[in-house]
């Protein structure tokens, strides 16, 4: 306080079996501070509150926000945009820069790292609410935001990858998720043609949750599966033979999962690299392990057609696993360690073969797709060029390219029929991992393709076969955008886009999607000037060869 007398803060400490989001609230209510912080905690899950008074007059209030993901996956914060409507919420983000690291963080959260494999805030959506997110670009360089596998329109002030929030601009995003949208586990990222590449591999990225509808009396949500026994995991692989981050941490300090033995669980997880690449997740032994979604869509198959422990993911890949494991153990990506299960037996949770089963219904939309017969004008074949080299037999050094386009933001590659079932066949994906925005497709081919299993959803596909798939233009449409998720193919123009046209007017999204001005208390990151340029400035000062080294650090 003001006049140094020192106010004693008590926190109660309480064993948590999971991790939990935290506060840490200080209720300095009767204190006077001239000035105070509060420290990056880096402990087990645990519950602490408290509260500390003095005896000063003030009205003080201070809260940290930390997580067992550290600085990861701290959640954006969303408030009411009319204090009327409670259904339509606003919330803001950052798109920041450190030297070559990109990244997100929550607006004007300084002390945040900003990216460099640290995924950003967790955007977590409801079903029935709508959510306008204000994109602050505090960088240097051009920018927008992507959000990866939402079925969310592609036009307007939506998910339109034309869009562009140059240094110190701010772009709007509305998101309607309503209840064509499948609960599941997606990601977001930059997705500005000729930036894209950078920031990804520079660290721009986050998770976004669609929450379950947990009280749904049809199909209940089973404990398991719920919030409070989730665990997420983000991990990054950034240039090409770099280690592999879960959650932004590396060996020896990864992150760390504590589990009770025999207890399921829900691990939700999100693979991201640049180049797009598939690579094995790999479980311990100890543990009994099911696939219970892919790409944000739960699986229709039973659990025992996704048992295992190791599970083919790509670069831009999500998966759901129901987890419960004896023994402390290890996750694996790319032959790096990315988190560390840490089992504790007092307490230990009932166990069960497999975990209660839960196979939600899908969206009216998403159904019926296999069995509708397909008009001929909605068949195509989607053929990805542009890789050298003679793995399964193809051979091709053809520019970067689909169907022997490449993008052009101005003129859709072709026209696609609204509310259509369409069937394309995807060819040499296992070179070009090939995504769909706006909508998932189903795998058509009878015998799967590969890892892709018959009748599930995919938003990125990668297969050494050619591959059948199955998706309906319906709810949206206008730009629906189609590319090789190797950003470096993408970056040199394999990414093209059809038009959805003769969508209702009450469908489309036609709002005003320009760029403003954030506000003045912006700052520009100011990249910093290259040695030859500090040097020149240093000369006239004299350094020993034995502090050279230092000189040229300057």
């Amino acid at each position: 306080s003001s006049d140094n007398q020192i106010a004693l803060v008590d926190f109660t400490v309480v064993p948590l079996p999971t991790h939990h989001l935290f506060r840490i609230h200080l209720d300095t209510t009767d204190m006077k501070f001239s000035t105070y912080s509060f420290a990056s905690l880096a402990i087990s899950p645990l519950l602490l509150g408290g509260t500390a008074t003095a005896q000063e007059n003030s009205t003080v209030a201070a809260s940290y926000y930390e997580t067992d993901y550290g600085y990861a996956h701290i959640p954006i914060e969303w408030h009411p945009c009319d204090p009327h409507d409670p259904h339509v919420l606003c919330g803001d983000i950052e798109f920041c820069q450190d030297g070559d690291n990109y990244g997100y963080r929550r607006l004007g959260d300084k002390h945040a790292p900003c990216g460099g494999g640290v995924p950003g805030p967790l955007i977590r959506f409801e079903i029935g609410k709508q959510y306008k997110l204000t994109l602050h670009n505090y960088a240097s360089k051009v920018t927008n935001l992507h959000t990866h596998g939402l079925h969310v329109v592609g036009d307007g002030d939506g998910d339109d990858v034309t869009r562009e929030a140059w240094p110190g601009d701010c772009l709007t995003y509305h998101y309607d998720i309503n209840k064509n949208q499948p609960p599941g586990t997606n990601w977001y990222h930059p997705h500005y043609e000729g930036e894209s590449l950078a920031q990804v591999t520079g660290g721009a990225f986050g998770m976004i949750i669609v929450d379950d509808i947990l009280d749904d009396p049809h199909n209940p949500i089973p404990e398991w599966a719920e919030p409070e026994n989730e665990f997420l995991l983000q991990v990054f692989q950034g240039a090409s033979g770099s280690q592999s981050l879960g959650n932004g941490k590396k060996v020896p300090y990864e992150q760390v999962f504590h589990m009770q033995a025999h207890k399921w669980y829900r691990l939700r997880v999100s693979t991201v690299n640049a180049q797009g690449r598939t690579s094995g997740l790999w479980f311990p032994d100890e543990c009994t392990v099911y696939k219970v979604a892919s790409d944000g869509v739960w699986h229709e198959a039973g659990f025992a057609h996704y048992d295992g422990l190791c599970y083919a993911m790509t670069g831009s890949s999500r998966g759901d696993y129901a987890i419960k494991c004896s023994e402390d153990g290890s996750v694996n990506w790319q032959n790096s360690r990315v988190a560390k299960l840490k089992v504790y037996h007092h307490n230990s949770g009932h166990t069960t073969d497999t975990p209660p089963g839960h196979a939600p219904s899908k969206p009216d939309w998403m159904t019926g797709w296999l069995g509708a017969q397909v008009d001929e004008h909605n068949k195509k074949i989607i053929t990805l060029f542009g890789t050298t080299g003679t793995l399964y037999g193809y051979e091709d050094d053809q520019e970067p390219q689909i169907n022997g386009m490449q993008w052009d933001p101005d003129h859709p590659a072709g026209i696609v029929s609204y509310n259509e079932v369409q069937e394309w066949t995807i060819r040499y994906s296992i070179f070009h991992p090939f995504h769909t925005h706006l909508y998932h497709m189903q795998i058509a081919s009878k015998d799967g393709c590969g890892d892709y299993k018959y009748g599930e959803f995919y938003d990125t596909i990668a297969s050494a076969e050619d591959c059948v798939v199955r998706f309906k233009t319906a709810n949206i449409g206008q730009r629906f955008v189609i590319h090789c998720h190797d950003l470096n193919h993408e970056a040199v123009g394999q990414i093209i886009w059809y038009d959805v046209r003769d969508v209702p007017d009450d469908h489309k999204n036609t709002n005003n999607g320009d760029p403003f001005k954030c506000p003045t208390n912006y700052h520009p990151y100011v990249p910093p000037k290259d040695d030859k340029e500090v040097d020149k400035k240093l000369e006239p000062f004299e350094f020993s060869d034995k502090y050279g080294h230092l000189r040229n650090r300057l």
